[in-house]
């Protein structure tokens, strides 16, 4: 049996023959024990992965998990125990705040009972509490700091769909679904619920559920693929799929209008679905029709959906991403995925992490050596003027990290001419100007500051560069 560590695995369109150069480079994260099976991935600004997981010493699965973290320094990757006390470490979850501050919630046994933890790391230490009992957690922050959970909570005789907020203080706790039991049906809520909030905080919920009644002599099951989030002053839910079976690794992101998208595992009709509201109406597609698992989800930049997946068949991770009306498969591993987990960075690399359970059970990440999909420049400012330049002299370039929470580098790929860089207000007000003598010299940093020293609010700046009269634009956006 052939390890997957430090392979390169070529990434071709399904049924493609032959070999192609490999476009994505797949390494090992960990290896001691059976790692992995069970994870989750967050990228951060500088495109820096951060990976919680499960790790149990033996191959047994019966064994109780320990939760690892894992991030990748100078190329190499580092690997720490979060909680020494816990003898669960499965249904993590991961964000990291601006600061570089990773945060993961995650399922406790405490001997008795299940309860839902949060651990975050400060000056190279792992701090912990516990927030309710229950368990399934996902974590998302918003720009004021504030941290949301959502979670299940078991309450005799159904399980209760709960959400945890935090911006200082103590834990408000509620039990959100505001429905009652519609037409005598009986509720129950099915796997872990996704969530992902607005950067105001508005929090945007994605669960399965399970109805019953009986009908007669007999009883009737449903289930549906629930949305919920909070709009004129209460909660507002919408079904974006029934007939979904168990529903499995259900994934909710917002675009940068706030839209929600998602994508998860259809049961009764087997296959990997994505789904994405606009104006509050959801439309469903099929990417896998066959069916498959341990699935998840994300959106580049530009808004475009990027689904990872295991089809069941060849136990092969997938990565999909959409292709015109339609969607471009491709495989990345094979004998995989306990679970996967996908982002793409804003250089436009995909980054993808699986279970390599048929191998060797290690915690594996792969990542796209050149661009999956180009990443659209933004749709220029009607009070900007954009002024087109001569491909020998244009001052092209990018900023990293975009959205920025420090200092902003602008990155050229101009000649060796004399330039200079402003930024300004989308009202056209100047706010700094930056001046480099030579393109070629290396990039320009922003502090935040402005012209007079003092730092600018967050929010959405431009950034022109100028180059013998010639000037082009782009947008930044500052966050704090």
């Amino acid at each position: 049996m052939v390890a997957l560590i430090g392979l390169a695995l070529a990434l071709m369109p399904l049924g493609t023959p032959g070999a192609t150069p490999p476009l994505f480079n797949v390494e090992t994260v960990d290896s001691l024990g059976r790692v992995g099976y069970d994870h989750d991935m967050y990228l951060d600004g500088t495109g820096t992965p951060h990976i919680s997981f499960s790790s149990r010493q033996s191959h047994n699965p019966n064994e109780r998990a320990k939760l690892k973290y894992a991030t990748r320094v100078d190329g190499r990757w580092e690997v720490e125990l979060v909680d020494p006390t816990s003898p669960w470490g499965d249904q993590s979850s991961i964000v990291v705040d601006p600061e570089g501050v990773p945060h993961i919630a995650y399922t406790h046994f405490n001997g008795s009972s299940y309860v839902v933890r949060h651990a975050w790391r400060e000056s190279g230490s792992w701090l912990l509490e516990t927030v309710a009992p229950g368990g399934g957690p996902t974590i998302a922050l918003d720009s004021l700091g504030g941290i949301h959970v959502a979670y299940m909570s078991p309450t005799q005789p159904n399980i209760l769909l709960r959400y945890a907020f935090r911006r200082t203080g103590a834990w408000s706790i509620r039990t959100i679904d505001p429905r009652g039991p519609e037409d005598a049906w009986g509720e129950f809520y099915m796997g872990n619920p996704s969530i992902a909030v607005t950067a105001d905080g508005v929090p945007h919920i994605l669960y399965i559920e399970q109805k019953s009644r009986y009908v007669g002599s007999g009883e009737e099951w449903i289930t549906e693929l629930t949305h919920l989030t909070r709009g004129g002053g209460g909660w507002v839910y919408a079904i974006v799929d029934s007939g979904t079976g168990g529903g499995r690794n259900i994934t909710v992101r917002l675009d940068r209008r706030g839209d929600p998208h998602a994508s998860y595992i259809h049961d009764y009709q087997p296959s990997v679905r994505y789904a994405h509201a606009t104006n509050g109406v959801w439309s469903v597609e099929t990417v896998e029709p066959n069916w498959g698992f341990a699935n998840a989800f994300t959106l580049d930049s530009a808004g475009r959906p990027h689904i990872t997946y295991a089809a069941t068949s060849l136990y092969e991770v997938r990565y999909a991403r959409r292709s015109g009306n339609g969607w471009a498969v491709s495989a990345v591993a094979t004998g995989a995925a306990g679970s996967t987990r996908i982002a793409v960075g804003s250089d436009g690399a995909v980054n993808i992490t699986f279970h390599d359970f048929n191998h060797q059970e290690n915690m594996m990440y792969a990542r796209s050596r050149i661009l999956a999909t180009p990443i659209r420049e933004e749709e220029p400012d009607p009070a900007v003027t954009r002024v087109s330049v001569s491909p020998g002299l244009a001052p092209d370039f990018r900023m990293y990290p975009n959205p920025a929470a420090g200092t902003a580098q602008i990155f050229f790929s101009a000649p060796g001419f004399p330039l200079s860089v402003g930024i300004y207000e989308v009202s056209g007000r100047r706010v700094r100007t930056l001046r480099s003598a030579l393109a070629s010299q290396g990039p320009i940093a922003w502090d935040r500051l402005d012209d007079h020293g003092r730092e600018v609010a967050p929010g959405v700046y431009l950034v022109r560069a100028s180059v013998r009269g010639q000037t082009i634009t782009r947008r930044l956006v500052l966050v704090r």
